[in-house]
């Protein structure tokens, strides 16, 4: 049985997988027999609110988040990235790896995003939608439901 690639992977230089290991998904990709691995790393750069109650113990979500529920993801290290693809294509030479970014919200941030996409060569390169706006700021999708009114369409049974 031939397999697909596996083309939507986050490693640990995604903000939000502290567990992930790029040399490690590769491994996996090579015992699995996949031909190819993309990874596409989260890359956000909105700020948004969180309901502190709801991510106790969440440590590493709470290491970005303030005392007032502001979640701030980290910089991204595209250098760090670049020369972490570049090992991992030396380690595993009959991998196909691909290099990639998932970036929230890049028409809100032109600039950094253009920053980024500025340090170096990606194969491919996805724009996201993780954050909504919500009041006088921006929060994730699951968060604003509690809150929100349904969009007004009524579907009736047939």
């Amino acid at each position: 049985m031939i397999l697909p690639p596996d083309s939507h992977v986050h490693s640990q230089w995604s903000w939000d997988a502290p567990r992930g290991s790029m040399e490690q998904s590769c491994a996996m990709a090579v015992a699995l027999g996949l031909s190819a691995i993309a990874f596409t790393e989260h890359v956000d750069h909105t700020v948004w609110t969180v309901d502190l109650d709801d991510i106790v113990g969440n440590d590493h979500l709470l290491s970005f988040t303030s005392p007032d529920g502001l979640v701030t993801p980290s910089a991204f290290d595209a250098q760090g990235y670049l020369q972490a693809i570049r090992r991992c294509r030396d380690r595993f030479p009959d991998l196909r790896i691909l290099s990639g970014l998932e970036l929230g919200e890049p028409h809100l941030h032109p600039a950094a995003v253009a920053q980024v996409l500025d340090a170096g060569p990606y194969d491919r390169v996805l724009g996201s939608l993780h954050c909504l706006p919500d009041g006088d700021g921006f929060a994730e999708p699951g968060d604003i439901f509690g809150h929100r009114a349904a969009a007004g369409v009524i579907c009736e049974p047939r």
